[in-house]
């Protein structure tokens, strides 16, 4: 029993029968392990480990595939700033799908009726699946087309560059999927190669949409980098609750301020949750500070 948790909890804490008995285990084990509590029956034919991801036992239930921002969350990646829904990706051929529809048009695992789901009808049928296809995800490549088609453009942004930042592709391999799957009804998007978390992909969007001049993850003597220089005037860092909040962090950051003030460089810290969800708001915070800047005797770089 402890070889069929371990091999299923490998496969990312869900798997269909076709991979386990590949892997050597009979049909009598596998309700064995679900009489014994050790795995638990998702679906017909898909079983998972008691702390399988909610948003795989969610699509599974369905009927599908994590897709999309939750697919690229259970990569490690960008997948939007609240993990509200699964994202669910399914066959047009799907049949007997586990689910009901709410007063709002809203769809909901049958099991997990807490959970709200966006489905995606854009998944091959499971025997057109390459035989190392994950049974409960889509490939990376798949998420990241899948969001070019369904999140805002920030978030788009986010997801893209988070995939160079975590090495997984790089910059020309991102920009080259970008334009493949990328609406030509929208404005062209050029990727970054220096956004080190999905905030700072937003702050991006923003900047571009002021039209000011900037550089990433700009170096300061003494100091480190910043993550973001605004027209050799203004630097502008953004900061998460989760890793600013720490006293050690918090005092490295006030001495931060301090240094770069000597310099000539008045610093504008903003929250993530201002960048990311109050972004009209950001920019007219950079836009005031830097009309502010722009009247001083300030050092140019």
């Amino acid at each position: 029993m402890e070889r069929l948790v371990a091999v299923v909890t490998a496969l990312g804490g869900l798997a269909c029968r076709g991979e386990l008995l590949d892997r050597g285990f009979r049909d009598g084990q596998l309700a064995a392990g679900v009489r014994s509590g050790a795995i638990l029956r998702v679906r017909r034919g898909h079983f998972a480990v008691p702390g399988a991801p909610l948003d795989a036992r969610v699509a599974v239930r369905l009927g599908g595939r994590v897709g999309c921002l939750s697919a690229l969350r259970s990569y490690g990646l960008w997948g939007g700033f609240r993990d509200d829904a699964t994202h669910i990706t399914l066959p047009r051929n799907a049949a007997r799908l586990r689910w009901r529809v709410d007063d709002d048009g809203g769809l909901r695992a049958d099991r997990y009726p807490a959970r709200a789901c966006v489905v995606h009808w854009r998944d091959v049928p499971v025997r057109r699946r390459s035989p190392r296809a994950s049974s409960w995800r889509v490939s990376l490549r798949e998420a990241l087309a899948e969001v070019a088609s369904c999140a805002p453009r920030a978030d788009v942004r986010a997801a893209f560059e988070s995939s160079i930042e975590a090495g997984v592709l790089r910059l020309p391999e991102a920009q080259t999927l970008l334009d493949a799957v990328w609406s030509g009804e929208r404005a062209p998007m050029t990727l970054q190669g220096g956004s080190g978390s999905g905030a700072e992909s937003h702050l991006v969007e923003i900047l571009l949409g002021l039209g000011a001049a900037f550089v990433q993850q700009a170096e300061f003597a003494g100091v480190g980098r910043v993550d973001a220089l605004v027209e050799q005037r203004l630097v502008i860092e953004v900061d998460g609750y989760r890793y600013h909040s720490a006293e050690a962090q918090f005092e490295a950051d006030r001495r931060r301020d301090a240094q770069l003030l000597a310099l000539g460089y008045p610093v504008l810290r903003l929250s993530a949750r201002t960048v990311i969800e109050q972004p009209e708001l950001a920019a007219r915070l950079i836009s005031e500070a830097l009309a502010t800047v722009r009247r001083g005797r300030l050092p140019r770089r």
